[in-house]
């Protein structure tokens, strides 16, 4: 099953691709940003955006992790949400 997508008169959630991975270094790359999780490494080498976006689509097929890119029509990519699934529960955090 492909992975979803999500949109709202302002927002489209949908998968990453390959090519949001310039995008994801720059945004994961913020000290600030990086102080704020605990799974962005800081600093945030080249290649790490490729592996994971490489993850996700493994990770939906597995039903363990949804993760899709949020994005404006305007800014492209701007963000990132995760959900780890617990579909025995029906829930997901």
């Amino acid at each position: 099953m492909p992975i979803p997508q999500l949109q709202t008169p302002r927002l489209l959630l949908r998968p990453f691709y390959e090519d949001d991975a310039p995008v994801v270094q720059r945004l994961a790359g913020v000290l600030e940003v990086a102080l704020t999780t605990q799974n962005i490494p800081c600093p945030y080498e080249d290649e790490m955006a490729e592996e994971w976006i490489f993850l996700h689509e493994q990770r939906w097929e597995a039903k363990e992790f949804l993760t899709l890119a949020i994005t404006t029509e305007a800014e492209g990519v701007v963000g990132a949400v995760s959900l780890q699934l617990n579909l025995p529960n029906q829930r997901a955090e």
